[in-house]
């Protein structure tokens, strides 16, 4: 009687953790998303260099070993960063507008007021 309780009690355990295994995991709800779009006066920028970096408000300059992370963005000109942290940021992009056939360069501040926050904001750059 008590190997049949042990094989029972082994059963439930495997069980379990073939369960455990196959658990998907649960999105952090605890971080914040910055996106937009990168913007030349009415029109959006396609595949534009985006940059962001951290505990900053100021321009930090154009090089990119100066930022945290660079993303480029879609045909539409949006960006998405996301998994960041409560705090100031500082955007900068740069990139071709195929409309006046120019470099576009310009960057923008911005602040995510909790770790939870969704920020959308566009760049806007210029010539």
């Amino acid at each position: 009687m008590k190997t049949l309780r042990h094989i029972v009690y082994l059963t439930v355990l495997i069980s379990i953790f073939a369960c455990c295994d196959q658990m998907e995991a649960i999105p952090d709800p605890e971080v914040g998303t910055i996106s937009g779009q990168v913007m030349h006066h009415e029109f959006p920028v396609r595949t534009a260099d985006v940059y962001i970096k951290h505990d900053a408000l100021e321009f930090p300059g154009i090089e990119p070993e100066n930022y945290d992370q660079k993303i480029l963005s879609e045909e539409d000109g949006s960006y998405q960063f996301t998994d960041l942290a409560k705090g100031d940021y500082y955007l900068f992009s740069s990139g071709y507008d195929i409309i006046c056939n120019c470099d576009v360069i310009g960057g923008i501040p911005v602040s995510l007021e909790s770790n939870s926050a969704i920020l959308v904001t566009n760049i806007p750059v210029t010539e």
